[in-house]
C-alpha cells in the first residue's frame, strides 16, 4: 500500500512538471503552440546519452535522489516541487528527457 502510494506521488509529481514545463514553454514565446511529449524506450535514450542537444533531469525527490545506487550518467537532479526555479535555465532547443524512477 505505502509503495503504491509513493508511485502515484511520483506519477503525479512528473506530471506536474511536465505541464509546468509545457506551459512554461507555450507562453514564453508569442504565438507558441504545445510542443509534442512522448515517452521513449531506455533502448533510445542510451543512444542519446552522449548527446549535447539532451537534457536529462531526474525529477525523483531529494530523498530516493540521495538514496539511489543508480542514475543516469549525465542526468541532472531538479526539485519537481521547484519548477519556477530551473525551468528557464533549460534551452528550449534542447530535447528534454524527464524522468523520476
Amino acid at each position: 500500500m505505502k509503495e503504491n502510494s509513493r508511485l502515484r506521488r511520483l506519477f503525479f509529481s512528473a506530471s506536474a512538471v511536465l505541464v509546468g514545463l509545457l506551459l512554461f514553454a507555450a507562453t514564453t514565446e508569442k504565438g507558441c503552440s504545445f510542443p509534442q511529449a512522448a515517452m521513449i524506450p531506455k533502448e533510445q535514450l542510451k543512444t542519446m546519452l552522449n548527446d549535447p542537444a539532451v537534457a536529462i533531469i531526474d525529477l525523483r525527490l531529494n530523498r530516493d535522489w540521495n538514496a539511489a545506487d543508480r542514475k543516469i550518467p549525465g542526468a541532472v537532479h531538479e526539485d519537481p516541487d521547484h519548477i519556477a526555479d530551473w525551468a528557464g535555465k533549460y534551452p528550449k532547443d534542447k530535447i528534454i528527457v524527464l524522468y523520476c524512477a
